[in-house]
């Protein structure tokens, strides 16, 4: 069925805009007027697999929270007996992010059209990952799709839950250094100018930290947006950098090597990689399809590094602990664990176990930091306002030391 973008005013007089899905443009307007709304503009909208067009680049972003209630509706409604394509239609009716409610559109569409509902999720890997298709795929084909999509929303709401605690234990921190910035930037760029003018008929030597605060004063008085461009040209190099291979492996080591932030990365590491293979396997997938899986989802490319080899190494024979035990990246705990599972064959709920262990400690790290940081960052600023402090008064009191000689 097609998909039509419409542009509508309500009874109110306010205007609206959306998709509905109807046979033509005609029965989508009278669809439109059923609901009390004045169409003025309707246009079809083309199928992309990546829902690639014009419309679309001005359609709200879809956020894994989206995605994850999606796919939370969707598994109720399986499991209540509704059939796919009704229950498809139902989630994209209730769906309020007009991109993912395309999105759901076309998918129903392909499915209503014998498709498999994994295939037809297949052209929107960039909203649907690789281990969200290949998870549905062996629910369709054990026909258990209804607990798939189960842990499938459980698995993507955990995410989002680790993802949420590492951002609010980190923002209060980032507040507080930008905030602590901006106050010096301000007290360095306007204040110490205004105060310090009392030295300009000083004709004796200015104390060197007097004398590297006028020149910092200054320096950025005069050519401040110099110093936010290169802040801004750095930041895009980096970036850039970053997102080679080869910068992204020596970001991912170097970020690995620090201090208590490290730790925290190799906890998020391990406990997405055992949290997902014990997702994938309780699903049915294969061991090294699983494997495969959990590389592409796995954000640090030293760990997805090791996974591979894991998998070349599972593929010649040996066990996933053995390889985990040479790379050296993985606790002791952990090798000990997945070594009891792959000899007792539940490899699958000792990975759990690790996950929700890991998860506290997570949760335990975030705290820790954030109470080392804030005392670090009051300090820091504490230096910075003492060193301006300083630098004024060392030459008020040499000037107040020779008035009295």
């Amino acid at each position: 069925m097609p998909v039509y973008a419409y542009t509508c005013f309500d009874v109110s007089g306010k205007e609206v805009k959306g998709i509905i899905n109807a046979d033509t443009a005609r029965s989508a307007r009278e669809e439109l007027r059923k609901q009390r709304l004045f169409p003025y503009e309707i246009k079809e909208e083309k199928r992309s697999g990546k829902a690639g067009s014009l419309f679309s680049l001005f359609l709200p972003k879809i956020r894994p929270a989206a995605i994850a209630a999606m796919t939370r509706q969707l598994a109720t409604l399986i499991d209540a007996g509704i059939p796919l394509v009704d229950a498809l239609q139902a989630v994209a009716d209730q769906e309020e992010n007009l991109h993912l409610k395309k999105m759901l559109s076309q998918i129903r569409d392909q499915v209503r059209e014998g498709k498999p509902l994994s295939e037809a999720l297949s052209p929107f890997a960039d909203t649907f990952s690789r281990l969200y298709i290949n998870m549905v795929a062996i629910g369709e084909e054990s026909g258990t799709l209804g607990i798939v999509t189960n842990r499938l929303a459980d698995h993507l709401e955990e995410n989002i839950e680790m993802k949420s605690k590492v951002n609010m234990a980190l923002s209060y921190p980032l507040f507080m250094s930008v905030v602590g910035a901006s106050v010096i930037a301000f007290l360095t760029m306007y204040v110490i100018p205004k105060v310090t003018e009392i030295f300009q008929n000083y004709h004796q030597s200015l104390p060197l930290p007097t004398r590297l605060l006028l020149f910092t004063s200054s320096f950025l008085a005069s050519y401040w947006y110099a110093v936010i461009f290169l802040i801004l040209a750095l930041f895009t190099f980096g970036v850039m950098i970053a997102r080679t291979d080869k910068g992204k492996e020596f970001s991912d080591r170097f970020l690995l090597k620090l201090p208590i932030v490290g730790d925290l990365l190799r906890m998020i590491a391990v406990a997405h990689f055992t949290r997902t293979l014990s997702v994938l396997l309780v699903a049915g997938v294969p061991l090294l399809k699983a494997m495969e899986i959990v590389s592409k989802t796995i954000e640090n490319s030293v760990y997805q590094k090791i996974i591979l080899q894991c998998r070349a190494s599972l593929r010649d024979g040996h066990g996933i602990a053995e390889q985990l035990k040479k790379s050296g990246a993985f606790p002791v705990v952990v090798v000990q664990m997945v070594a009891a599972g792959e000899k007792s064959g539940t490899l699958s709920q000792m990975l759990l176990k690790l996950a929700d262990t890991y998860d506290k400690q997570i949760e335990a790290s975030l705290t820790k930091m954030t109470t080392l940081l804030e005392p670090i960052i009051i300090l820091l600023m504490g230096l910075c306002v003492a060193f301006i402090v300083i630098s004024i008064l060392l030459p008020i009191l040499e000037m107040s030391q020779l008035v009295k000689s």
